[in-house]
């Protein structure tokens, strides 16, 4: 499911991250994060990500950098 998400959602992805211009440092909060195509760009980066997602296993699918709620800053 996560790599039919990134397929489908590639090019929305890749016109968000071109118009929020996150810059090294810089925290952003992705909700919804699907299959982690936008956290994964936002990371290599080197932006902070904060995410929140309610399916379970996409979550499970997070690099051990990512906050994710209840979770405490890294």
């Amino acid at each position: 499911m996560a790599r039919l998400l990134n397929r489908v959602n590639a090019e929305s992805y890749h016109r968000a991250l071109c118009a929020l211009d996150a810059q090294h440092s810089e925290s952003v909060l992705e909700l919804g994060f699907g299959g982690g195509l936008g956290v994964d760009a936002l990371l290599t980066e080197g932006v902070r990500v904060v995410a929140a997602e309610p399916s379970e296993s996409m979550r499970a699918r997070l690099p051990p950098m990512v906050v994710t709620p209840g979770q405490g800053a890294a």
